[in-house]
């Protein structure tokens, strides 16, 4: 060859480069016509066009990705090798692509596909049970071996089989089949009209290794109710993880099923404070009563009723020792205080905790000896004898001490009390006489009423209703709550919120519905602590009662979401939802930017919310974070957009196709193509 030859040769390939790249973005053209005779043009090319094609298994359209499998399927099995490596180990679109061409080649790739199919290898599997979703278009039976790895151990393979049957619009013969597809696919709600079939495909996930797995089968279970779930909902109770046992106990607490009483009894002595909160909430639905020192003392320590413990004296000391070996540092800390409190029993328990045999317990009754020591040490030498290393709580000497005060308003059931009361709160003579008969009566529902009367009459009557929050009746407690919420009183916000730390959850929610009118900002940081620990109602009600103060409690709910507490930054979302300005908005977005998968969630749907009162705003922020938006925001609210049912929230999505990040154009792709 002459060295002129040598210079000619390469022009000769690059033209034909250019065509076969030419041919193939051809592949994505919205003309039917025209992709076919791309096809045909690529089918009749050498061999040349290969390598290009392989390339483009890997293309973002599916139109290119089916097209060039279409063409590389002619190869038969000299390419078979390639397909299957691409299969098994490329990245979704390429694996995609080879699953087309496969499945293009008919019967004769299924020795490939059996080769791979039951192999160790979880991607193996995946990709066989992908390529079989492609040629079942040619042959129907092999709907058969898909619905087997339905039930496969590894989430993503019974996953892909979910879709590769979907893709095929296979449709379940009997119950379990049914039951196990909408496990796969992980649709929960579908998959509970198949109660007893469900608790069957879920039971089989107890021993799965993968904890995701172990949680995604309480998930489906917690969302049938039926008593068929109670004894696998409590063998999950047993599980050696914290997640697991938490969204299990979660299920259970929202059954509404008298059974699982004893569970939730059980649950409260979990090392995990979340798990233990979780069932001491599902044992207050159902009025539920201790029926031993044992159950009491645990329930008080849950519910922070430290003052209550120590009423309950030597009883319950073997729980407070016990709780020394908490793994949360501020349990430990009040359980010493506790025991300080009760003096010479409280000192000897930890004496004798001091000679145990177990080597935790030593150390920590050592830690609480230390404590005390020091409390002693500074109230002899005068100085600061307070124990007190948690910001923003009282240390139980302080709340015994401040509980004493309030127990000095003594005549409160004297009517001459009543009387001077009332007429220096500026209520008229003749009408502070007859109140105050009504506040003095043992009566419980006659002081109730007395307190709803006080509700009209203005301002005036504040101080009254504030003594009455220290009734001992929940009735007469409530009926002041809601006066005071009526009447809009600034000055009762500190002692509503006061009383979210140490009433029942009825009482809780009373008060929270109260702060909700009165719409004073300063209630909002403790009602989000609240619906941080709470159910969905406790949530429902704080998120009412922040989102109706509207933009007067955006500059605290700005400080909630740069908090470190991740759950008060999601209830603090949950509020914003309600909020009708484009400042919720911007603050939602942002929240898309957190390390919580959690708190990005509630931002996403809080998004998704405020479409329906603010959507015209919604899109324009979306324009907006097309262009400057992070990553995180990106991906954010594109799923924000895919859950809008509404045809320009779809079409919102389309520029985040051809964004810069792969991440996003690949989260763009996916929902375009969910789009109807």
């Amino acid at each position: 060859m002459t060295s002129e030859d040598k210079r000619e040769t390469p022009i000769g390939n690059d033209i034909n480069s250019v065509k076969t790249e030419r041919l193939i973005a051809a592949l994505g053209s919205d003309d039917h016509d025209t992709r076919r005779r791309t096809i045909a043009e690529l089918q009749s090319s050498d061999k040349s066009a290969v390598a290009p094609m392989l390339r483009a298994l890997n293309s973002e359209n599916p139109d290119i990705r089916s097209g060039s499998a279409e063409v590389l399927s002619g190869y038969g099995e000299a390419l078979m090798p390639t397909f299957i490596r691409i299969l098994t180990t490329g990245k979704e679109n390429a694996r995609d692509g080879a699953a087309r061409a496969i499945g293009r080649c008919g019967k004769s790739s299924l020795r490939y596909i059996e080769e791979i199919i039951n192999d160790n290898d979880y991607r193996k599997r995946r990709g066989a049970v992908q390529a079989l979703g492609y040629l079942g278009e040619k042959d129907p039976s092999v709907t058969e071996i898909l619905t087997a790895f339905l039930y496969d151990k590894n989430e993503k393979v019974s996953l892909q089989s979910a879709k590769s049957l979907k893709y095929l619009k296979w449709k379940p013969q009997n119950k379990m089949e049914a039951a196990a597809y909408f496990y796969a696919s992980g649709e929960v709600k579908k998959g509970a009209r198949y109660p007893v079939e469900t608790v069957s495909v879920a039971v089989r996930d107890f021993k799965n290794p993968d904890v995701q797995r172990r949680k995604k089968a309480a998930k489906h279970l917690s969302e049938i109710n039926s008593e068929i779930v109670i004894q696998p909902l409590a063998a999950l109770l047993q599980d050696n993880s914290d997640e697991v046992r938490y969204t299990a106990i979660k299920a259970i607490s929202n059954i509404n099923e008298r059974r699982f009483v004893p569970y939730l009894v059980k649950a409260m002595e979990d090392k995990n404070s979340n798990i233990r909160n979780e069932a001491a909430w599902g044992l207050d639905r159902y009025g539920w009563k201790p029926r031993t020192y044992w159950e009491k003392t645990r329930y008080l320590i849950i519910k922070e009723k430290w003052i209550e413990i120590i009423q309950l004296k030597d009883y319950a000391i073997p729980v407070l020792i016990e709780y020394l070996c908490d793994e949360n540092p501020a349990v430990r800390l009040k359980v010493t205080e506790v025991l300080k409190a009760m003096g010479k029993p409280g000192y000897s328990a930890i004496n004798e905790a001091l000679k145990s045999e177990n080597p935790l317990l030593r150390k920590r009754a050592a830690e609480a000896a230390a404590i005390i020591k020091n409390k002693i040490s500074g109230q002899k030498s005068g100085g600061n004898a307070n124990i007190k290393n948690i910001p923003g709580q009282e240390n139980i000497e302080e709340e015994m001490l401040r509980r004493r005060e309030d127990l000095k308003d003594k005549g409160l059931k004297s009517s001459d009390a009543w009387n001077l009361i009332l007429t220096k709160s500026g209520i008229r003579p003749f009408a502070a006489e007859r109140l105050s008969k009504a506040l003095s009566s043992e009566n419980e529902m006659v002081r109730s009423s007395a307190a709803e009367k006080l509700a009209g009459m203005d301002s005036v009557s504040e101080e009254p209703l504030l003594h009455l929050l220290k009734d001992r009746k929940n009735s007469v407690k409530i009926a002041a709550i809601e006066s005071l919420g009526e009447l809009k009183s600034k000055k009762s916000v500190p002692h509503l919120v006061n009383l979210l730390r140490y009433e029942n959850r009825s009482t809780c929610i009373t008060v929270i519905e109260a702060l909700g009118k009165i719409k004073d900002p300063e209630s909002v940081i403790p009602m989000l602590k609240i619906s941080a620990e709470g159910d969905s109602e406790l949530k429902n009600t704080v998120s009412a009662a922040v989102s109706g103060m509207e933009t007067a409690a955006l500059p605290t709910l700005k400080d909630a979401l740069e908090g470190n507490n991740s759950g008060i930054r999601v209830a603090a979302i949950e509020a914003l939802a309600g909020i009708k300005h484009t400042i919720s908005i911007r603050y939602a977005v942002r929240m898309l930017n957190d390390s919580d998968s959690q708190v990005r969630e509630s931002a996403v749907n809080a998004l998704k919310d405020m479409s329906d009162f603010m959507f015209n705003n919604i899109m324009d922020e979306s324009g907006r974070l097309a262009t400057q938006g992070t990553a995180p925001e990106k991906t954010g609210i594109i799923e924000a957009l895919s859950r809008i049912n509404d045809l320009r929230a779809k079409q919102a999505i389309l520029p985040f196709t051809k964004d810069k990040n792969e991440t996003v154009r690949k989260k763009a792709c996916a929902r375009m193509e969910q789009s109807p």
